[in-house]
């Protein structure tokens, strides 16, 4: 069996070659990923270039997937499936709000350039992004794959229906901090130790 850092880079080195055939644009955000997986660079973040999710090529769907895998690892690798599928809605969500950047890539990054100024924090506390918990990883990278497959089964995307009160959550803290945005929106509930808001304002512009 591969190792999980072989696998990790073995992936974006696969995404990076059909990306820079599929597009210019798309080659570079994946070439930048492969790079900061080996030389695990991600202390310096760089920005992501924005992309329209509507007409996403295959290509660039699997970065894009990529980029919510790790979303979902970082952020709720240790929730249950449900509490997952909800941070993944939220960063959804604002990719599809005129708020946010139009693509997930961006909506994870955006600020990562930032000491402490980011969306997420794994993005700008200058440690590396590389998922070591392969089991959690995997788990990621699967449910990355159902929330964005189209044609999936039911069985497969009935993890949506579990989280249906958290569809329109835009945002999520932890329990253990009281953020002062939080008050400036609507409380939508609480999975593990997430609790999820919506605004009408992100709401508005998707």
């Amino acid at each position: 069996m591969r190792s999980l850092r072989g696998l990790f880079v073995a992936a974006l080195a696969v995404f990076a070659a059909s990306a820079a055939n599929a597009s210019p644009f798309i080659g570079n955000l994946a070439a930048g990923a492969v790079q900061q997986a080996v030389q695990q660079v991600l202390s310096v973040p760089v920005r992501r270039p924005k992309l329209q999710m509507p007409s996403l090529t295959t290509a660039q769907m699997r970065v894009e997937a990529q980029c919510l895998s790790l979303g979902i690892y970082h952020e709720a690798r240790g929730e249950s499936i449900e509490g997952q599928a909800a941070v993944a809605q939220v960063i959804l969500n604002r990719a599809r709000s005129k708020s946010y950047p139009s693509s997930i890539c961006g909506v994870i990054y955006q600020n990562a350039y930032k000491l402490n100024r980011c969306q997420f924090s794994f993005t700008c506390d200058r440690v590396s992004d590389f998922p070591r918990d392969e089991k959690s990883w995997r788990r990621a990278i699967k449910l990355s794959e159902a929330l964005l497959c189209a044609n999936c089964s039911h069985a497969e995307r009935s993890v949506l229906k579990s989280i249906a009160p958290f569809h329109r959550a835009t945002h999520y803290h932890a329990t253990y901090v009281r953020p002062v945005w939080a008050r400036k929106l609507r409380l939508v509930g609480r999975i593990g130790t997430h609790i999820f808001f919506e605004s009408d304002r992100v709401l508005r512009r998707m």
